[in-house]
């Protein structure tokens, strides 16, 4: 997931720190619940906008304004399928 934390987050703030301490912090946070002390954590950021922005899918999608096809161009299934955009299967 590291890797779409950072995709969203750099579309939004190319200034916040993607380290491989900041990885480890997250991974840390996510697994353990270890406090993340940094708020500048890029991983962190990413993870918080791409759940607004899923969140904001959910709701776009019954309404007819996005549909999970046109998600598929950017995004992998496996990412789709994690977030219940995309029925299991493609």
């Amino acid at each position: 997931m590291s890797e779409l934390y950072k995709r969203f987050a750099l579309n939004n703030c190319p200034c916040l720190d993607f380290s491989e301490q900041a990885k480890e912090d997250m991974y840390l946070f996510e697994s353990r619940g270890v406090k993340l002390t940094d708020m500048n954590n890029g991983y962190l950021n990413g993870k918080r906008i791409m759940d607004i922005t899923v969140a904001a899918w959910k709701e776009d999608i019954p309404l007819g304004i996005l549909s999970a096809k046109e998600l598929q161009l950017d995004y992998p299934d496996w990412f789709l399928n994690k977030v219940g955009l995309l029925k299991k299967g493609g």
